[in-house]
């Protein structure tokens, strides 16, 4: 039996997520228009609010109908037969009979067409392991000498970004966890003090300004980490031979160690200037 290729983890989970959130977040919309209602006894705010709320429960049923189809989505490879099971359905693609379409944006993301007879399938580089499955499907293709069926040069792009959202997406797991708690114990030690100086002089607009500033430069510090890793996997690729580098977990700690290093001594510089010419100014002026 063949590997099953399913979609991301936050996908699977992101389904029963969708289906809390959005009812939730309707019902909490929904109270704010009747408690306007109730105080003002005019509909003037409530009304707009409760279509916004109908409007995101609408929003909120249809992504979450489609997390649930990518879901529950099954892909594999059995007997030279691509079965592609779906809710409500299964697709079987011999593997003589498919050919390959790709489009890919560097570092963003991209999608896989496989055609075969009249039928056709999309897959993303949201699915788990899609580099795996694609190297495993152009195996099979060029196992029958079945290279004409894609174009080299396309598919060789689209697997470079499929490496690069796989190990993207295994780091991002146990990152995230990380990164919340970073911002927890060194953002708002620095923001205490800074709410304190900043809330009598500059009022509570430039306060939450900085509160979101506080917050993103570990985001920043992800994002500059990831692009230097990404470079890594497009600088010692092969498109002649079809091969990437293996992941290297120690480089990959190096960096981020080093980016998030930088990015903390970068924003508690750019706290303590802030801080500093708010005390100033409040003397002076």
């Amino acid at each position: 039996m063949g590997k099953e290729y399913r979609y991301r983890k936050h996908i699977r989970w992101g389904q029963y997520a969708i289906f809390i959130l959005f009812p939730l977040l309707f019902l909490f919309i929904f109270a704010i228009g009747g408690f306007f209602t109730w105080k003002t006894n005019s509909t003037f705010i409530s009304f707009p609010l409760t279509i916004m709320a109908a409007f995101l429960l609408i929003e909120g049923c249809f992504v979450g109908y489609l997390y649930y189809r990518l879901a529950r989505t099954v892909i594999s490879i059995q007997d030279n037969i691509l079965i592609y099971k779906y809710p409500g359905g299964e697709k079987r693609f011999p593997i003589e009979t498919i050919y390959l379409e790709s489009a890919s944006i560097r570092y963003v993301g991209g999608w896989l067409k496989i055609k075969a007879n009249k039928q056709s399938i999309r897959i993303t580089v949201v699915l788990e392991d899609i580099s795996g499955f694609v190297q495993e499907l152009k195996a099979a293709l060029d196992n029958r000498q079945l290279s004409d069926h894609y174009d080299s040069h396309k598919l060789f792009g689209f697997l470079k970004t499929a490496i690069s959202a796989d190990q993207s997406w295994e780091r991002a797991y146990p990152i995230f966890g990380k990164m919340f708690i970073m911002i927890l114990v060194i953002s708002i030690a620095i923001l205490n003090g800074y709410v304190l100086a900043t809330i009598a002089f500059w009022g509570p607009v430039i306060t939450i300004l900085w509160w979101v500033f506080s917050i993103l430069w570990i985001v920043i510090a992800y994002i500059i980490a990831e692009t230097i890793l990404l470079r890594q996997i497009a600088k010692k690729s092969i498109e002649a031979t079809f091969t990437f580098p293996p992941r290297d977990f120690s480089y990959e700690k190096q960096v981020y160690d080093k980016t998030i290093m930088w990015g903390g001594i970068t924003y508690f510089l750019a706290s303590s200037l802030v801080l500093v010419f708010v005390i100033c100014s409040r003397i002076l002026f």
